[in-house]
């Protein structure tokens, strides 16, 4: 066989490689678009030690500048929550906040707005031009100290704040509040993928009536921003 036909078979089997792969790479970039989709969930969990009555409590809202989507979302009564618990949007001295009351509190409780975005979320820099929860005080950024699998696929950055949270009720009794507010964007190539932000409040309120500090997390750049 002379070198003529070496380079001519050579070349053809350079040829069906790279038509063999832009094929995958096309499949693979179609799914993607096919499946591409971006979200934002907004959770309460509300957990009392022993069973609490004439409940009262503000809870921080979901904020982009001066609007909030999720609120107009509650106001049109479009969440899950269980019948005991009653949600409405108030202006508060703190800004416009949830408003939660319940003539009594047995049980773990879930209060749950999802909100599917037309647009790809910015889950990079959320800070900048996407929903956190409001009010914050001194936010700084922080170390992010939990372990991710691939931190060179990541955007990771991590901040801390301090917020309020207005409780009263009767009894005295320990009220855990987790508060999540999360934007994500996923797909499907084979398996999901996705990127995420997350902005969280965990508090543990024993009792006291009125505004009381509350400490708050803010994640973003979590997941993978490459499809291939």
């Amino acid at each position: 066989m002379n070198m003529r036909k070496l380079l001519k078979y050579g070349l053809t089997g350079v040829i069906v490689i790279v038509s063999m792969i832009s094929i995958i790479m096309y499949y693979r970039y179609s799914l993607y678009k096919k499946t591409y989709s971006s979200e934002y969930s907004y959770e309460i969990y509300i957990e009392p030690d022993i069973p609490l009555s004439d409940v009262v409590l503000y809870i921080p809202l979901p904020f982009i500048d001066t609007v909030s989507p999720v609120g107009d979302n509650i106001v049109a009564e479009n969440l899950q929550t269980p019948e005991n618990l009653h949600c409405n949007v108030s202006t508060t001295e703190y800004g416009v906040m949830l408003e939660i009351t319940a003539d009594r509190i047995d049980e773990p409780s879930t209060i749950t707005v999802l909100l599917p975005a037309d647009y790809s979320i910015n889950t990079r820099d959320s800070l900048q031009n996407e929903m956190v929860l409001s009010p914050k005080y001194d936010l700084i950024q922080v170390q992010c100290d939990f372990p991710y699998p691939d931190t060179r696929e990541t955007q990771l950055a991590c901040f801390e704040y301090e917020t309020l949270i207005y409780a009263e009720y009767i009894h005295g009794g320990a009220l855990n509040i987790v508060v999540t507010l999360e934007g994500r964007n996923t797909w499907w190539i084979l398996g999901w993928s996705g990127n995420s932000y997350r902005d969280q409040i965990l508090a543990r309120v024993d009792g006291e009536s009125g505004w009381q500090p509350v400490r708050g997390k803010l994640v973003q750049g979590e997941g993978l921003y490459r499809w291939i």
